[in-house]
């Protein structure tokens, strides 16, 4: 028996189960990259998504539209936490660069509860802005997301 190519063989499968697992077994409910879970009631939930520019004290809703590509925004309104967090990283880097010194960027990120779905309750409540049972918010509101190293 050849132990080098058996042990690659055996390293390379246990690689192609632990990479998917990590996404099954980790908390980002919204985060559909492998099969499984594109299966799942979170495909069919719907999310609101509005960037707020908070640098100067005031709110200014930003126009991501002219920045990203549409399948990136769609990406947002899946409410794909590390899209969203890699457009904030790029869009605070740009303030710095421009000489906001402390650059405010929060999303206002609701979306339908995937888990609650199918329930009559919930029927109409895409329209409600303030989350509930129906409604979720993946990320806080009050969240800068300037405050994080890239």
């Amino acid at each position: 028996m050849n132990t080098p190519r058996t042990l690659f063989i055996v390293g390379w499968i246990g690689l192609q189960l632990a990479v998917p697992a990590a996404y099954y077994l980790g908390e980002d409910r919204f985060d559909e990259r492998f099969a499984w879970r594109m299966f799942s009631p979170v495909r069919l939930s719907e999310c609101r998504v509005r960037f707020i520019d908070r640098t100067d004290g005031g709110e200014t809703q930003i126009r991501h539209g002219a920045d990203v590509h549409e399948v990136w925004g769609n990406l947002f309104t899946r409410a794909r936490v590390s899209v969203i967090e890699g457009y904030a990283d790029r869009w605070c880097a740009r303030r710095r660069d421009a000489g906001a010194a402390q650059p405010a960027l929060h999303v206002d990120l609701v979306c339908m509860n995937p888990d609650r779905l199918g329930d009559a309750e919930c029927k109409g409540a895409s329209s409600d802005p303030a989350p509930g049972a129906c409604r979720i918010r993946p990320l806080p509101l009050e969240r800068n997301l300037c405050n994080e190293a890239p």
